[in-house]
């Protein structure tokens, strides 16, 4: 009866380590054969959230932020921090970020109108940014167009032979100009 119980008790030990020894590792895609098959998410991931990332690139991992979440398909996009690359990746392979930082509202769940209501408010202040970028940069051509640094045409794409063309008639004009030059020396002169 003794050795039932001993390894009765054994067997939920197994059983224990294993279920979290799945539920702490990313799930290989080629592991099971049912696609809809997920693994539970221990964090409760929203955009803004602060996360390491794997770059596929490289496969190293890097302090990322979640611009945007797609729970259907069980993926976050995320930008590197410092780099500006953004990724597409499995929400169960992000892992929090070391610094500890979250958002303040961390211990309290919202409900899923909530959390749409978050993620369309952060995409219409990433809008709003994206607008006012565009108007300053527009603003800033205009002042360098009248400054006379730069043509307000569209540049078009250049080939050897316009270039070529153009040192051609850059030297012509200088020649003009020292001819010029010359002549009105000369005139002066006499």
């Amino acid at each position: 009866m003794k050795t039932l119980l001993k390894l009765q008790k054994d067997l939920q030990e197994v059983i224990d380590l294993t279920t979290d020894l799945l539920t702490s590792q990313p799930a290989e895609s080629t592991s099971t054969t049912n696609s809809s098959v997920t693994v539970p998410v221990k964090q409760r991931w929203k955009v803004g959230d602060n996360c390491l990332a794997v770059w596929n690139r490289d496969g190293q991992t890097y302090e990322a932020e979640i611009e945007e979440i797609d729970r259907e398909n069980g993926t976050a996009a995320v930008t590197f921090a410092g780099y500006g690359n953004a990724e597409v990746i499995p929400l169960q392979n992000l892992k929090p970020s070391e610094d500890g930082k979250r958002n303040a509202d961390d211990g309290k769940s919202k409900s899923k109108k909530e959390q749409i209501a978050d993620q369309r408010e952060y995409k219409k202040k990433k809008a709003q940014k994206k607008v006012l970028r565009m108007k300053e940069l527009e603003t800033e051509r205009e002042e360098q167009s009248q400054s006379g640094r730069i043509s307000t045409t569209k540049p078009t794409q250049r080939t050897r032979k316009d270039r070529s063309r153009e040192a051609y008639l850059h030297l012509q004009k200088a020649s003009l100009e020292r001819w010029e030059l010359e002549h009105v020396v000369l005139q002066t002169s006499q």
